[in-house]
This record gives structure tokens, sequence and C-alpha cells, in this order.
């Protein structure tokens, strides 16, 4: 009985600490690309504002295009949180206490990391 009380403590820590070492994760792998990057990136950047490849004539990253990529990264991430949720209420994996269970809200933290 002692065990079955002590299982939802420990899934809280299992969760939380996975959450924490993701996002600690996401921060380290993001400060090291700017950090290393920034010399690279400053020579693809031309005096217009927009971004071409060195060698090249291609132009990449338009300004609109950044926006329509963003836009179309929210939505997505958006409907797959909306359909994550629509989910555990069809399958009964909601609380009214605590919402959604630690592994969705861990899938819902992955997603916001992948695309930052």
């Amino acid at each position: 009985d002692l065990e079955h009380e002590m299982h939802p403590a420990q899934r809280r820590h299992f969760w939380l600490s996975a959450m924490c070492y993701s996002y600690l994760g996401t921060v380290c792998l993001g400060t090291f690309m700017m950090t290393t990057c920034v010399q690279l990136i400053r020579l693809c950047i031309t005096p217009n504002g927009y971004q071409s490849v060195p060698g090249s004539n291609r132009v990449v990253l338009q300004g609109e295009t950044i926006k329509c990529r963003a836009m179309f990264a929210f939505l997505l991430h958006y409907l797959i949180v909306f359909l994550l949720v629509l989910h555990c209420i069809a399958f009964g994996n909601m609380s009214r206490v605590t919402g959604l269970q630690w592994e969705a809200y861990y899938i819902i933290l992955s997603l916001g990391c992948l695309w930052m």
C-alpha cells in the first residue's frame, strides 16, 4: 500500500527531471550553435537584409519566408497539442486535478524545444 502512494511522487520526480534536462539540453545546444556559428551567419547576411549562400547566387530565407515558416511551425505545434489533448480526452487520460498526464506534458515541451 505504501508503494502505491509513492508511485505518483516518483512519476512526478522522473518527468520533472526529464523536462528540466530536456530544456537544459535545448538551451546548451542553442547557446553552442549561436556562439560558434555567429561568424558564419555574419558572412551569409548581405547588406540588403537577405541571406545568400557563399559561393552561390541563390538567396535563402528572405524576410517573408521566415515569417511564413514561423507561422507554419506555430500552427503545426498548436494543431499537434490540440490533437494530443483530444486524444487524452477520448481515452480518459485526463485528470480534473492535474490535466494531462506527465507523458503528454513532456511531448508538448519536446515539441517546443524542437522548433525553437
